[in-house]
């Protein structure tokens, strides 16, 4: 969380069966999905988090360039 000592995590895979984008604010003991079944964002080459903005994900995809999402405060999701 923000203000925490931990740093957010980032990761893209397959958690208990739903396959995803995921952030963790314990280490990785905890993941929360960031997408929905709408936005998969097609060929992924990497993901990373932002250093300087809490929560912001930024994706590179092979088909549709450069996303990123920031935490929705209402939903704690992904935002475009």
């Amino acid at each position: 969380m923000e203000g925490s000592g931990l740093k957010t995590l980032f990761t893209s895979g397959t958690i208990q069966g739903e396959y995803g984008f995921y952030r963790s604010h314990d280490g990785g003991v905890n993941w929360i999905r960031i997408n929905d079944d709408r936005h998969q964002y097609g060929d992924i080459r990497s993901i990373s988090g932002d250093p300087r903005v809490f929560g912001r994900i930024y994706v590179a995809t092979g088909t549709r360039g450069l996303v990123y999402g920031d935490i929705d405060e209402q939903e704690e999701g992904l935002i475009e």
